[in-house]
């Protein structure tokens, strides 16, 4: 499998943690912010892994749900609004 360009992302609870603008920018070409509770497309530079690997971003699937690799986050379409709101479960459903 193909090393992906970009990936989904999120960020663990109680964190935002900014993108470098060369890997990701928010609507209106502002600096990106990746925040717990919803996904960000970003590129997958080796800036993206380093904050992966001291644990400020957390490769997921479009669903929010962690993954193990890059492959399986990999993201080949711009997000609406650059991010995407986790769906959260109700609570009894």
């Amino acid at each position: 499998m193909a090393i992906p360009t970009h990936v989904t992302v999120t960020a663990p609870e109680g964190r935002m943690t900014p993108i470098h603008p060369d890997d990701g920018v928010d609507a209106g070409n502002r600096r990106l912010f990746v925040e717990h509770g919803f996904i960000s497309r970003v590129r997958w530079t080796q800036t993206t892994r380093r904050a992966r690997n001291r644990g400020d971003l957390i490769l997921c699937n479009m669903s929010g749900e962690p993954v193990d690799s890059a492959e399986l986050a990999t993201s080949r379409q711009d997000l609406p609004e650059r991010k995407v709101s986790i769906a959260t479960k109700k609570k009894g459903a």
